[in-house]
């Protein structure tokens, strides 16, 4: 093949060039001259994982600042109801149900019984229980 007509003859013609390997180094031949070739390990890149969901804002509802008040409810029962209100956002989202477990809420066993009892007494939040399982929380309209 004429090199004028085509100008990539040239680079066609040593694209599969062989290997040789000699004193345990790898070389291939391109115009007459010995190219040592070396291997190169590209990493690959991490797969992107979803980022964790994070509420920005949560609605807080009047009418449950208002009870809370009312009731003089202590420290634990207000952030209870926030993680329940924060929780409830997220599931709308995500899906599945509001778990009040430990985990989610960051609250001690006893705190937490305690604020889920005054939730339900102040007709807040109903409570499902199956056994010794953590508590799900349904917000009451």
């Amino acid at each position: 093949m004429n090199d004028q007509s085509d100008p990539l003859a040239r680079f066609r013609s040593n694209r599969t060039a062989p290997v040789t390997e000699e004193d345990g180094k790898r070389h291939i031949v391109r115009d007459g001259r010995r190219i040592e070739v070396d291997t190169v390990e590209v990493p690959v890149p991490p797969k992107h994982r979803r980022q964790e969901f994070k509420e920005k804002h949560v609605q807080f509802p009047a009418r449950w600042g208002d009870a809370l008040r009312a009731a003089r409810a202590g420290g634990s029962t207000w952030a209870l109801a926030y993680v329940i209100l924060a929780e409830t956002h997220k599931c709308k989202y995500l899906g599945g149900e509001v778990i009040l477990s430990s985990e989610v809420t960051g609250m001690p066993q006893t705190s937490r019984r305690r604020a889920t009892r005054e939730l339900q007494r102040l007709g807040l939040i109903q409570i499902a229980q199956r056994g010794y399982e953590s508590p799900i929380a349904l917000i009451l309209q």
